[in-house]
């Protein structure tokens, strides 16, 4: 499942029917996740792979960098699905180090594929969670700006103006985003 010819065969092989043969495989992978499995669900993107891999993300037993690979395999599917598992799971306790990550693979798709979350209220809730939390603040405010969360301004506006605590990274941050909004 790593090997670059052997997954665009499989994904040739499997055109038309990318649902039913990740169906199977997913069975057969008994809650296990590697990198090849990361791999395989990349090339086939079915949109049912969505929840499956929003359940892998929570899996506690899964390392920091299985995470990251199943964020960016969430990133790959086409359609809604993906971003919005990775909404949800900046509006749950995971790691900040995979919420960093997750920020990272939202931002630049908020103005094109995933343009409809900008209209999503667990958005703006993550991206207000972000902004008070420790370390994230300057992630939330990449996402307030790339997304035009003008609900968050005055968020925004006190972080910029540098609230206690605030490191310079999050301030240069929210001055960006509040020229966005």
């Amino acid at each position: 499942g790593r090997d670059r010819w052997y997954l665009e065969a499989l994904a040739i092989a499997c055109r038309g029917r990318e649902s039913a043969a990740f169906q199977a495989l997913a069975e057969s992978w008994k809650g296990k996740w590697t990198p090849a499995e990361s791999g395989i669900t990349w090339v086939l993107h079915p949109p049912e792979a969505a929840a499956f891999l929003a359940h892998r993300l929570a899996d506690p037993a899964l390392s920091e960098d299985g995470r990251k690979e199943v964020a960016r395999a969430l990133a790959a599917m086409e359609g809604r699905e993906g971003g919005a598992e990775l909404v949800k799971v900046l509006r749950g306790d995971a790691p900040a180090a995979l919420k960093a990550e997750i920020v990272e693979i939202l931002e630049p798709r908020l103005s094109g594929p995933w343009r409809h979350l900008r209209e999503d209220e667990d958005l703006v809730v993550a991206a207000r969670l972000l902004l008070g939390a420790p370390n994230l603040e300057a992630g939330g405010a990449r996402l307030a700006g790339a997304a035009v969360l003008r609900a968050l301004r005055p968020d925004l506006e006190a972080i910029a103006a540098g609230k206690a605590g605030t490191v310079a990274e999050a301030r240069a941050a929210a001055v960006r985003a509040l020229g966005a909004i």
